[in-house]
């Protein structure tokens, strides 16, 4: 029963689509995320010459659009995300939002795009480290911290941040029985607290309403 109620929730994820990262950058497809991460995993960090280019791709941005050096670095990884081949430029993306939250710019989708690219590729301590800052705001960025604590072995955490990140996302979609991101991931939630019963529950509800 459990591995078909997970294969629910994934055929629900590829269904809808949903924005792995959906503020600053964007990530749009579960494939895309996959190809950051596996792009992540085997490149080494940016050499010094990247570095430079990186930086001199920025001054660039920010001589032509008279914009902050920080705020050009945010737009250097928005438009390197946007790329066909963004996953070969994994590093320079973090490369380039690392150095606009230096500069204090765009600081919570900064830590929003970091978080979620970090936990894509299994750094859950930095996955940690930028959507605590983040989590607050967003039910849905807490149920992926939430996820980042049980990798890292902190069971209790992990559970308490699901089950705050439960409560917020079914207020959300009773509000809004049209908000389907809010569902989705509000099933996702009962899933990860294994409340399976519940969840093959509401998804049968819904059948009968299609």
């Amino acid at each position: 029963m459990r591995y078909a109620f997970i294969s629910v929730i994934s055929l629900c994820i590829s269904v809808s689509d949903i924005c792995y990262v959906d503020a600053g950058i964007i990530l749009y497809s579960e494939r895309q995320v996959l190809a950051l991460t596996k792009s992540m995993r085997a490149t080494k960090p940016p050499s010094l010459a990247i570095q430079t280019q990186a930086r001199g791709y920025a001054g660039a941005i920010a001589a032509r659009d008279n914009i902050s050096i920080a705020a050009a670095h945010y737009r250097a990884a928005e438009t390197i995300a946007k790329a066909d081949d963004a996953a070969a430029h994994a590093r320079k993306i973090v490369f380039h939002l690392e150095r606009a939250l230096e500069g204090r710019f765009n600081v919570a989708e900064c830590h929003v795009d970091l978080g979620q690219i970090y936990l894509a590729a299994g750094d859950f301590p930095k996955a940690i480290e930028h959507l605590l800052e983040v989590a607050e705001q967003r039910p849905d960025l807490r149920l992926k911290l939430a996820r980042a604590l049980l990798a890292e072995g902190n069971k209790a955490d992990a559970i308490a941040n699901a089950e705050a990140a439960e409560a917020k996302l079914k207020e959300a979609m009773l509000n809004d029985p049209k908000d389907w991101a809010s569902e989705v991931n509000w099933i996702a939630s009962l899933e990860f607290l294994e409340r399976f019963d519940e969840a093959i529950a509401h998804l049968n509800l819904s059948l009968i309403h299609i």
